[in-house]
C-alpha cells in the first residue's frame, strides 16, 4: 500500500515504463507531459490531468519522477494514477490519501501520534463513554523532596498545587516508578504548602524517593 499525505506536494515513481511491443525493453526517453498524467480520486467519476504543470523525469531503468502538487492531493482515500504513453506499457498506480494526523504518525519519525480516542468497550459504547469520563479524575504527580524530606507517611509534590486544604482524602496514590513502583496507599490528609502539594497516607514500606512518579486515583 502506498500512502500519500492529504494536501501535501510530493514527487511520486513512476513505472518502470517497458516497450509496448517486447513488455522488456525500459522507455528511457518517454515525454510524459502534465496532460499525460490522469488521477482519479476518492468518489470521482472521471480521470482528469494532473495540477502539477511539472513534466516527469527520466531517472534509471524506465522510472519517471513525477512531481504532483496539494490540489493533487487534496481529496482522502484512492488516488489512481494513470498514464499511457505511445510505446510503452501503459501504467497504473494506486495510493491512499490520509490525513496529516495518520501520515506522521506513521512515517514521521515521531512528529505525531495517532488519534485512538475510546468509542467503545466490550462492545459497549456506553463503557466507553464511562471509561473516557473516569480518566479524567486520575491525577498525575512527581514527588519533591527538594525542601522537605519525604518520609513513609509524608510526601510533597510540586507538580500538583491544588489550594483546597483535605481535597485529596480518601483518594488513593500509586507510584509508578522509582523504589515503590506498584506500592498504593490511601492519603488520609491533605494540605498545600510552600506552592507545594503536602499528602499524609497510610505507611509505605520506606520513605519515598525524590521524583517518583504517582497517580492519584
Amino acid at each position: 500500500m502506498r500512502y500519500l499525505k492529504q494536501s501535501t506536494a510530493t514527487t511520486l515513481i513512476l513505472g518502470p515504463f517497458l516497450d509496448s511491443t517486447d513488455g522488456v525493453t525500459a522507455e528511457t526517453a518517454l515525454t510524459i507531459s502534465q496532460a499525460d498524467v490522469l488521477l482519479w480520486k476518492e468518489g470521482g467519476t472521471t480521470l482528469a490531468q494532473k495540477n502539477d504543470a511539472t513534466s516527469c523525469t527520466h531517472r534509471s531503468n524506465g522510472l519517471y519522477t513525477c512531481p504532483i502538487n496539494t490540489t493533487d492531493t487534496n481529496t482522502l482515500g484512492t488516488l489512481v494514477v494513470s498514464v499511457a504513453e505511445s510505446g510503452a506499457v501503459p501504467i497504473r498506480l494506486d495510493y491512499t490519501v490520509v490525513t496529516a494526523n495518520v501520515y506522521d504518525s506513521l512515517f514521521g519519525a515521531g512528529t505525531d501520534k495517532l488519534e485512538v480516542d475510546i468509542v467503545q468497550t466490550g462492545g459497549s459504547a456506553t463503557g466507553g463513554s464511562n471509561l473516557a469520563a473516569s480518566t479524567l479524575g486520575i491525577i498525575r504527580g512527581l514527588s519533591d523532596n527538594t525542601a522537605f524530606t519525604a518520609t513513609t507517611t509524608i510526601m510533597e509534590s510540586d507538580t500538583i498545587t491544588e489550594a483546597t486544604a483535605d481535597h485529596f482524602i480518601g483518594r488513593v496514590i500509586v507510584f509508578t516508578t522509582g523504589a515503590l513502583l506498584g506500592q498504593a496507599t490511601e492519603i488520609t490528609d491533605y494540605a498545600l504548602n510552600g506552592g507545594r502539594g503536602r499528602f499524609t497516607f497510610v505507611a509505605l514500606t520506606e520513605a519515598v524517593p525524590n521524583d517518583s512518579d504517582f497517580v492519584i486515583v
